[in-house]
């Protein structure tokens, strides 16, 4: 499914989270509801629990709700987590030999691209549509074959290798 904020193309969830800011005379309350990927609930979790947890408290209507916001948020994070293909990574899957063809010309582009900290939600539309291939085979190549070399350190990047 298509992630109904970023626009990726990857497994969601249909989730709502809460943030409430206390106010000395009210609340600020916002939600956020829709399907979303593994990246965009952790960060609306983090961002609108912990906004919550440190925030909430100071209005006399939001002392209130910030217990049951923080409480409904983990609820929904832990059903996402325990739901079956939950926010697990899915090491075994592989590529097609195929796939694999048309990606590897795009290796250099796609360790650049990312030296120079440009997004994913763009660099893997880009390079699925040139390579002829879906995006979650591009988010798998990268998974597998860029992510190790990035976090590792195995390409020389003044070698020319």
């Amino acid at each position: 499914m298509i992630c109904q904020n970023c626009q990726k193309e990857a497994p969601t969830w249909n989730v709502t989270f809460y943030r409430v800011i206390g106010l000395i005379a009210g609340f600020s309350y916002k939600r956020i509801t829709g399907h979303l990927c593994e990246s965009c609930i952790n960060k609306f979790f983090e961002e609108y629990t912990l906004t919550t947890f440190l925030l909430g408290w100071w209005g006399l209507i939001s002392f209130f709700l910030t217990p049951a916001f923080i409480i409904s948020n983990l609820l929904t994070k832990i059903q996402v987590r325990k739901s079956p293909g939950s926010l697990q990574r899915h090491p075994t899957s592989t590529l097609s030999d195929e796939a694999l063809a048309k990606l590897r010309p795009f290796r250099e582009e796609i360790l650049d691209r990312i030296h120079f900290k440009e997004r994913l939600n763009v660099i893997v539309p880009s390079i699925a549509s040139r390579a002829r291939v879906t995006i979650p085979e591009v988010d798998r190549y990268i998974q597998t074959e860029i992510t190790p070399e990035v976090l590792f350190g195995a390409r020389s990047r003044t070698s020319g290798q």
